[in-house]
């Protein structure tokens, strides 16, 4: 889908109150096919502004520093073109405070009236269905074509970049956490080898192979990591249960107010796999240290102790 757009800057007079702003003209009903502005409407409808009229949906923040409330007029000007009166018929909070204290909605139509250039378009929303393309796409039609064209990761490239170091820093503590859990394991197995060296004499002794005292201390580190990651999934499950009850101010735009929390399923497999994983990985180590024990080692050291 796409939407054609009218961005205008503009000051906005509320009795003595005047603040800069800017208003976004759409297409209404292209508009809610491209973004999903509805979801965020905390009075009134998006379509509400479809039929025209000089009706605007304002920011909550912008709202708060007019001073004024639905379904109040306010006059709106362009440069030096004269004042018009809009009249506010609803109101959005995206969570973004520098868009909820600057932004007016209307219809494409009235701010082309507004700027006073008729027919006239600043911006194009494009839709994809995919949109981990987008920047392929972008790039493309900018070799095309003399206009500016970006995706929305290139035009929120400063936001990104913060999301990047979010990963690397979330990915680096899990990382660590997964090497401490190891040597906790790998401690537990050796001390398990330490204190079981008579029993594995006496295994040894009635013919168990190496290769097969390996195996059972392997098979307890295995058991230990498949415990653990089942305990974990719970654990987690109900820990993330509760953040997700956890009042924020910075996702109220999507009308919760609670803090998003993602439980895809993908994410509890991988912290299962990466826990067994990581069991089998320290089980090796003090499996192979007890495989190699020899039965009259054992019964020296025994004597000598």
């Amino acid at each position: 889908a796409h939407s054609p757009q009218l961005v205008a800057q503009v000051i906005a007079r509320n009795g003595k109150v005047s603040t800069t702003a800017r208003i976004i003209g759409v297409d209404v009903g292209k508009q809610i096919r491209v973004t999903n502005i509805s979801s965020y409407m905390k009075i009134g409808h998006f379509e509400d502004i479809a039929g025209g009229g000089n009706r605007i949906l304002c920011g909550e923040g912008l709202l708060n520093k007019l001073g004024a409330n639905p379904p109040q007029s306010i006059l709106l000007s362009v440069g030096s073109g004269p004042p018009q009166p809009f009249k506010i018929v609803g109101t959005f909070n995206l969570g973004v405070k520098s868009l909820d204290e600057t932004t007016f909605f209307a219809t494409l139509t009235d701010v082309q009236r507004l700027n006073e250039t008729p027919r006239r378009i600043s911006d194009i929303a494009v839709r994809l269905h995919d949109v981990k393309k987008a920047e392929g796409i972008a790039d493309m039609w900018s070799a095309l074509s003399t206009d500016k064209v970006q995706s929305w990761n290139q035009f929120n490239e400063g936001i990104m970049s913060v999301f990047k170091t979010q990963d690397i820093i979330r990915n680096s503590m899990t990382i660590s956490i997964l090497i401490v859990a190891s040597f906790g394991i790998y401690n537990i197995l050796s001390l398990a080898v330490t204190h079981k060296r008579r029993e594995i004499a006496i295994l040894r002794s009635m013919g168990f192979e190496p290769n097969e005292i390996v195996r059972l201390f392997f098979i307890q580190g295995l058991a230990l990591g498949l415990i653990g990651g089942i305990v974990g999934i719970f654990l987690g499950f109900l820990i993330c249960t509760y953040m997700a009850t956890i009042d924020v101010s910075a996702s109220r735009g999507l009308g919760t107010g609670k803090m998003l929390v993602s439980f895809t399923y993908s994410i509890y497999v991988k912290g299962f796999f990466l826990a067994l994983l990581s069991s089998s990985f320290a089980g090796v180590l003090p499996a192979r240290a007890a495989g190699k024990l020899e039965p009259i080692e054992i019964i020296r050291s025994e004597n000598a102790g």
